[in-house]
């Protein structure tokens, strides 16, 4: 997806979501779908919630809804997400 919209002269952007939970989940590694807890601010009862997480929840959060409103993630307060670049 990201190459394509390069190829029509707009900016892609991706990630990779590697983070692995202290909980006992936590020999799964990172795993496909985990970033959701993170975007709907909902965590199973058995997940292990750090302080860390809060943070890394409010940042995807204000990343992802940059994203919808403009179609880039980029916005004060955060670190710049970079274009992807074939």
């Amino acid at each position: 997806m990201a190459r394509a919209m390069t190829r029509v002269g707009q900016p892609g952007f991706l990630y990779n979501f590697s983070f692995v939970e202290t909980g006992k989940r936590a020999p799964f590694g990172a795993y496909h779908g985990e970033e959701l807890y993170f975007l709907s601010d909902s965590f199973p009862a058995y997940w292990e919630y750090s302080k860390d997480d809060e943070s890394l929840g409010q940042a995807m959060r204000g990343y992802w809804v940059q994203f919808a409103k403009t179609g880039n993630p980029n916005s004060s307060g955060l670190p710049n997400w970079p274009t992807y670049g074939a």
